[in-house]
């Protein structure tokens, strides 16, 4: 199985005196029809836990896993 990994678009929202990025849902729409994948395309939204301590940090990803063509 072939998948593309994509950086989730974002958007800017204040909450509070804080301004927090939120996933983009429009932007996400237009990303996956611009594909244009066949049916049955499965895609997937992640959002990683962040352990600043460890270096890593919270941010969305999105998964698409595209079927494969049979042979």
């Amino acid at each position: 199985m072939m998948f593309e990994v994509f950086d989730t678009p974002r958007l800017k929202e204040v909450v509070g005196t804080r301004t927090r990025k939120r996933p983009d849902t429009r932007a996400i729409v237009q990303l996956l029809q611009s594909l244009n994948t066949p049916h049955g395309t499965t895609t997937f939204l992640v959002q990683s836990t962040p352990f600043p301590k460890h270096g890593k940090t919270g941010r969305a990803r999105l998964f698409l896993l595209l079927p494969m063509e049979k042979v």
